[in-house]
């Protein structure tokens, strides 16, 4: 039902005493990139700690969390396509995985270990230390032996994360989601990516019938697209409005603003209609909030999930405001042993402007998003076309 393709981690949690902060230099509240000075520190996390594993990276999150989400329908409805290392470690991510019901298409690295990320707690404060490793290491024809996995998708996933590992594997899934008609759905996952990889986005971008942001990344693509504007919902019609290969299919922008509102929009590129959606996020408390680290990941698994299942723009925005809310609550991108989201539910609510959503939506669109409201327009279309 989704693949995702992108860089598999296994995260290393670890209570952490200051002894280990001060002997390898570790900063609080940071993250940076592992070096061969560190090594030795994943060692001593696995002998002297009692480390928890949680599988990480951002698409690979995304997937647990559709699928966690989605476990009350089917199991397996999610994979994944990446590389790990030929170790313990690697063995272990594959276990873990599978048993959240996620299948997985990795291509083992003989040469680099298994990604992962350290991740120090110390009272509520972390540092995170990842060391890509075989992450970052999957040869295109990887991709070409797991295809049939991609042929059997019907929505296809990534982040801006992938585009240094292999963008040629990218854009291969990215032009056969076109060539078949299949949502493509991009992350833009990190501002140093789109500033890094501003050239590879602005090729990518017309293959994307869904582009996710935060804030501040909407902010970055501002300003190496030349919009002129920070204010995120005038991005947000601009992104929509931008070149768009597969005309048959809408555009579909999402931009999120932690605890403000998530601003959507639907763009048709046919009949040059829009819609924009403002959405509050579920409500919760300071006292209930545990980690945030994995609730963008989270909040993408919910859009995937109602985006699969065919619902209309606002029930996707309820599972994903869900499944972020979820996560937050959690040490980690984990969730808890009971979803209470019912996924036979449609959204109890309705855009404002209720007469333009009735006179503005596409046929395509109403094929593609179809509610109860759209059910009657597209009835009277194909009565009228008779």
């Amino acid at each position: 039902l989704i693949l995702g393709i992108e860089n598999p981690l296994l995260d290393i949690s670890v209570n952490a005493k200051q002894d280990i902060y001060d002997r390898f230099g570790l900063p609080l509240d940071a993250t940076i990139l592992a070096e061969a000075k560190h090594l030795p520190l994943f060692q001593e996390l696995k002998e002297k700690y009692n480390p928890t594993y949680i599988p990480g990276g951002s698409t690979q999150n995304t997937l647990r969390a559709a699928q966690w989400l989605l476990n009350q329908k089917m199991q397996f409805a999610c994979c994944f396509i990446g590389s790990v290392g030929n170790d313990d470690n690697g063995k272990r991510l594959k276990d873990i995985m599978t048993d959240q019901k996620v299948k997985t298409f990795y291509y083992v690295n003989k040469e680099e270990p298994t990604g992962c990320c350290g991740v120090l707690i110390k009272d509520t404060r972390r540092c995170l230390l990842p060391l890509l490793g075989a992450a970052t290491k999957m040869p295109i024809e990887h991709l070409k032996t797991e295809w049939k996995a991609v042929e059997g998708a019907k929505l296809l996933y990534t982040t801006a994360y992938f585009i240094s590992t292999n963008f040629d594997a990218l854009m291969m899934v990215a032009n056969h989601a076109l060539d078949a008609n299949k949502m493509f759905i991009f992350n833009l996952a990190a501002t140093f990516w789109i500033e890094k990889y501003s050239k590879e986005i602005n090729t990518l971008m017309p293959y994307c019938d869904v582009i996710i942001g935060n804030g501040e990344e909407a902010s970055i693509l501002s300003k190496v697209k030349g919009y002129g504007t920070d204010d995120k919902m005038e991005i947000l019609k601009k992104i929509m409005v931008e070149e768009k290969k597969n005309l048959s299919r809408p555009r579909i922008v999402v931009i999120t603003q932690g605890h403000l509102d998530t601003f959507a929009g639907i763009y048709d590129p046919k009949t040059k209609k829009a819609e924009t959606f403002v959405v509050s996020p579920k409500k919760i408390s300071r006292s209930q909030i545990v980690d945030t680290n994995g609730a963008g990941d989270s909040f993408a698994g919910g859009l995937l999930v109602g985006l699969a299942l065919g619902k209309d723009i606002q029930t996707c925005l309820n599972y994903a405001n869900y499944l972020g809310w979820e996560c937050i609550q959690q040490v980690g991108c984990t969730f808890p042993p009971i979803c209470n989201m019912s996924l036979t539910e449609q959204s109890s609510q309705q855009p404002d402007n209720l007469h333009f959503w009735l006179t503005s939506v596409s046929y395509t669109h109403l094929r593609a998003h179809e509610t109860s409201l759209h059910l009657v327009c597209r009835l009277l279309l194909e009565k009228k076309k008779k």
